[in-house]
């Protein structure tokens, strides 16, 4: 009886590659869960015009938008009245510490950072958690859950 390599050299290679598609096709890790926030922003006025002008720090607003931990650059917030702005963002990990800063000129009247220290909501919830120091600056965090529920 004649040998399978020599009467079907291919069939050894056609098992090779069985057995390494095989290795190759277990499953892959999966990719972390994510989910989608609407940021709305309720703007407190302006109030009164400090002694000095901040230019400066209205120069480096421009206009509201907010920045946020796991995705580059700021984007910016869509006013839906007057006073009331929002966006949308995807890709929020979920179950991790995350945070966002609001960034409004008006509030360059109230602080050097033109940074809302209130009145910014995540998906419906007010976040009350806000630190005003570290690398990233002054901003409030909150964890999202894969239905979409925030806890500030």
């Amino acid at each position: 009886m004649p040998s399978l390599s020599r009467s079907r050299p291919w069939l050894g290679a056609v098992l090779a590659l069985g057995l390494v598609a095989t290795a190759c096709s277990e499953e892959s890790p999966t990719a972390p869960a994510t989910s989608t926030i609407l940021f709305s922003y309720a703007a407190a006025p302006a109030g009164t015009p400090p002694a000095s002008y901040p230019s400066g720090c209205i120069r480096s607003v421009i206009r509201t938008h907010v920045s946020v931990s796991w995705k580059e650059p700021r984007v910016s917030m869509s006013e839906q009245s007057e006073g009331r702005f929002e966006v949308q963002i995807s890709g929020a990990p979920v179950g991790r510490e995350l945070s966002v800063a609001v960034a409004d000129p008006n509030a360059c009247f109230r602080n050097p950072t033109g940074r809302a220290t209130s009145g910014v909501y995540a998906n419906g919830v007010r976040l009350t958690r806000f630190v005003s120091a570290g690398p990233e600056g002054p901003r409030f965090l909150f964890r999202v859950a894969a239905d979409g529920s925030v806890t500030p």
